[in-house]
């Protein structure tokens, strides 16, 4: 590949998508464990202990089981629903459910079991808002220049998410300051700098901190 070759934006993409892969990985991992604790904290509010083992013991047939909870929070003596409506909570095994659908329906009244809920959510959007600001951060660096030798030039860590198809020619200029945004992916969880081989499926598969 010659020092003129020309970025599409499909390749820009590809570029930003693989700088992206593994980003915040473990921030989701963590939120999404604090969710399912939390929704079977919910759950015996409503569920005791004692109901759930004699629930275990009804026929096949009977039993309605699910580890994936719908929590449904409403203000205390009204049947309004607050906005506030998680979907698809999963927790580690199975649990009884009196309703006859695939997913668990909880309804709770109690204000603090829903600050909780709100705090991780909370923490959840504030993960996402970093996340698209890095990928923002990214996008425009890759696409403040159409040559894939400038981009080198300005960010050489690049060449560790180009696209498998996509050959890097050599920098002719000294590597501009892209260190801000090289920590930013390493807060992320991503490793900056560390060409990995090509899936079978194309493009490079970025392996996280």
């Amino acid at each position: 590949m010659s020092n003129s070759v020309k970025l599409s934006n499909y390749s820009r993409d590809e570029i930003v998508k693989n700088a992206m892969h593994g980003a915040f990985d473990a921030d989701f991992k963590a939120i999404k464990a604090k969710l399912a604790a939390h929704a079977m904290v919910c759950y015996r509010s409503v569920v005791s202990e004692a109901e759930e083992k004699a629930a275990r013991k009804a026929p096949a047939e009977f039993l309605n089981l699910t580890n994936n909870f719908r929590l449904c929070f409403r203000e205390q003596g009204s049947s309004r629903r607050r906005l506030a409506d998680e979907h698809n909570i999963e927790v580690k095994r199975a649990m009884p459910f009196r309703s006859a659908t695939t997913t668990g329906f909880i309804s709770i009244e109690d204000p603090e079991l829903y600050r909780i809920y709100r705090e991780i959510v909370e923490e959840r959007d504030a993960v996402n808002e970093k996340k698209y600001a890095l990928r923002d951060s990214i996008k425009r660096t890759v696409y403040s220049t159409t040559s894939l030798r400038k981009l080198i030039e300005m960010w050489p860590e690049v060449e560790g998410f180009l696209p498998a198809n996509m050959t890097a020619p050599k920098p002719q200029l000294p590597a501009l300051p892209v260190a801000d945004l090289n920590a930013a992916l390493k807060d992320a969880g991503v490793k900056v700098g560390v060409i990995v081989p090509a899936k079978k499926t194309g493009g490079l598969a970025l392996v996280a901190a």
